[in-house]
C-alpha cells in the first residue's frame, strides 16, 4: 500500500514535493502553494523493467523506460529514463487504485482521471 515518505527533500525555487512509496510503485507528485497537483511521476513496474508516467499539466504527458544503470561485470551506471510512447494505462490504473488506499483521496481521484484520460488516447 503506498505510504507517504516523510522527510522528502524539497528544492528552493521548486513547487512542494510529496512522495508515496509502495515496493511496487512510487508516486512523486508537486503542488503549488494552493495545493493544486501540478505535475506528478508515477514509477511502476519497479522490481522488473520498470517504467515510468510523468504528468504536467502545461507539458502533458510522458512514458518512460527507465535503464537502471547496471552493466555487465561489476561497473554500476546512472540510471536514465528513455522515451516510449507504449504504456498500458489501463493495467497501471488498475494496480495503483489497489494499492492507493493509504493516501488521500484527492490525489488518488486526480491521478486516475489522468490515468484514465491516457488511457483513452
Amino acid at each position: 500500500m503506498l505510504r507517504e515518505l516523510s522527510g522528502v527533500q524539497q528544492i528552493k525555487g521548486e513547487p512542494m514535493r510529496r512522495w508515496f512509496y509502495d515496493h511496487e510503485i512510487d508516486l512523486v507528485i508537486w503542488q503549488d502553494d494552493a495545493g493544486e497537483i501540478i505535475s506528478f511521476q508515477l514509477a511502476y513496474d519497479k522490481t522488473l523493467n520498470e517504467h515510468s508516467l510523468f504528468w504536467h499539466r502545461e507539458r502533458g504527458t510522458k512514458h518512460y523506460v527507465v535503464d537502471d544503470g547496471e552493466g555487465e561485470g561489476l561497473s554500476k551506471r546512472t540510471p536514465f529514463l528513455n522515451l516510449n510512447r507504449a504504456a498500458d494505462c489501463d493495467r497501471v490504473l488498475a494496480k495503483f487504485l489497489t494499492l492507493s488506499g493509504g493516501i488521500q483521496h484527492e490525489i488518488t481521484n486526480f491521478v486516475a482521471t489522468q490515468l484514465r484520460e491516457m488511457s483513452a488516447t
